[in-house]
């Protein structure tokens, strides 16, 4: 009969939602315990002293965090890369203008840009298999963290490098 027709395409409906949903949650699960384990492992590149961090948009603009963000790495010991096309130095050394011209391949990318700045340089990044990057809050963007996920870049977004790092004195 008709209504037992609807009834089985009714359950059928509801199972397959249920299914969905319940593939949703895993896969934001499994997002959300990737993110922690990158945070994770973030945090073990920081407690590692060889770890090399490139902070693009660093400056020395006292009120920035580009400029706060670069020193405290460096006072902490690491060795610190500062990508910045408008200036010649950061801290007195010598800054560069894309993260193609770094003298090393750095352990981590941190970004201290504007968001569009950040996706156009993530971009770079991958064509030169940097796939480490630690996204500053403000410099991250939904296109932003969309594009580390889908090219599987290990990263961190929208979590503070000096809070991670307090905890290591490398100098």
């Amino acid at each position: 009969s008709m209504s037992l027709a609807l009834e089985v395409f009714i359950l059928a409906t509801v199972r397959l939602l249920s299914l969905a949903c319940s593939l949703v949650l895993t896969a934001l699960v499994l997002d959300a315990v990737r993110a922690g384990s990158f945070l994770q492992s973030g945090s073990a590149m920081l407690a590692d002293p060889t770890t090399t961090i490139a902070v693009v948009g660093a400056n020395d603009d006292p009120g920035k965090y580009g400029s706060r963000i670069y020193r405290d790495l460096k006072a902490k010991g690491y060795t610190v890369f500062p990508v910045n096309p408008n200036r010649a130095t950061v801290d007195g050394d010598p800054a560069y203008d894309t993260i193609e011209d770094l003298p090393e391949e750095p352990t981590i990318l941190n970004f201290v840009v504007p968001p569009p700045l950040t996706l156009r340089i993530l971009q770079k990044a991958k064509e030169l298999g940097l796939m480490s990057a630690w996204v500053q809050p403000g410099a991250e963007s939904p296109e932003v963290v969309e594009y580390l996920e889908r090219e599987s870049f290990d990263h961190v977004v929208d979590v503070c490098i000096m809070v991670q790092s307090r905890a290591y004195h490398h100098a």
